[in-house]
This record gives structure tokens, sequence and C-alpha cells, in this order.
């Protein structure tokens, strides 16, 4: 028994882990598929939520909001956001399944989504939501791969921040994620 006292007693005292939480961008759904890119001090936030994808942007020194919560319109899912040397590039899956993305000033993010999106490639040849973006070794391109539907191909290419699109479809079978 004392030993066990002895035990108790050498042990200490614990406290809980202490979490900070800042919202940054709030809409009324399960913000779900979140992504982030910062450049030049803004930082562009993207998700998801029952009622489409979203992206907002603010001031990374002051936290000032840049973008308000804004919905990208007519765009379904896995949105990603890459940033390259100039611009912050927009990813997702539009309403029409295709791969679309936009190219965000920094400065005026909001001035690209209000305008209209560029077609990385089209459904036609079977978009599935399997794809990823990185940024390339070109400081302003990013590589983008995606998986086709039905899976006997994939697509692979390139995007520039002035979205000058590079591509090539891949005639193996790609049966999983990317």
């Amino acid at each position: 028994f004392a030993a066990v006292q002895k035990l108790a007693r050498d042990q200490g005292t614990h406290l809980a882990i202490r979490v900070e939480e800042e919202p940054i961008s709030v809409t009324t759904g399960d913000q779900i598929e979140c992504d982030r890119a910062e450049l030049s001090g803004t930082v562009v936030y993207t998700w998801a939520d029952a009622t489409g994808v979203y992206a907002a942007a603010v001031d990374k020194s002051t936290s000032a909001v840049i973008m308000t919560p804004k919905l990208v319109t007519n765009w379904g899912d896995r949105p990603r956001v890459i940033a390259l040397s100039t611009k912050i590039l927009l990813f997702g899956k539009n309403g029409s399944l295709d791969l679309a993305c936009y190219a965000l000033d920094p400065a005026d993010p909001k001035t690209a989504l209000d305008g209209a999106e560029t077609v990385v490639f089209s459904a036609a040849g079977g978009f599935s939501l399997y794809y990823d973006v990185e940024r390339g070794p070109s400081a302003d391109t990013a590589i983008f791969a995606a998986r086709r539907s039905p899976n006997t191909s994939y697509e692979v290419g390139t995007v520039t921040a002035a979205l000058v699109i590079a591509k090539a479809t891949k005639a193996r079978t790609c049966d999983g994620p990317i």
C-alpha cells in the first residue's frame, strides 16, 4: 500500500490542453473539404457545404476581411487552392461535372470569382472526383492529375497563373484515388 501511495504522489497534476480557435469565415452549413493558400499577405480559404463551394480571403497580418464568404456558383465538390508566384488558383468540380479553375489576384480575389470559370478539362471525357493539384516546378504553374470516368484513363497537365492549360490523357487504368 505504501508503494501505491508514493506512486500517486509522484505523478503530479496534469492540466487539460488549451486550444485556441478563431472563426475566419462562417456559413450556416457544415464546412467540409476545406483548403487554404497564402500569397502576398492574403490567405484564401475554400470549403464546401450542402449549398455549394465557398471562398473567402483575409489579410494575414491584420486578419482583416478582404473577401467575405462568396458562394462559387454552379460548383460541386472538392475545392482546392494553390498559391503560385502571382495568383492563387481555385480548382473544383463545377455543375457541369468539369474540372474548372479561377485565377485569384491576392489583392482582389473577388473580381475573378465574379467572372467566368476556366474549364481545365471537360466532363465529356468523364471526370471523377479523384483529382489533385500541386504547385509545379515553375513558380507560376500548377500540375494536376485527375481520374477519368470510366477509370481506364487519367488526365495530367499544367495550368499557369494566366490560365493557360496544357494536358494529356494517359490511357492507363486508374482504379484508385490520385
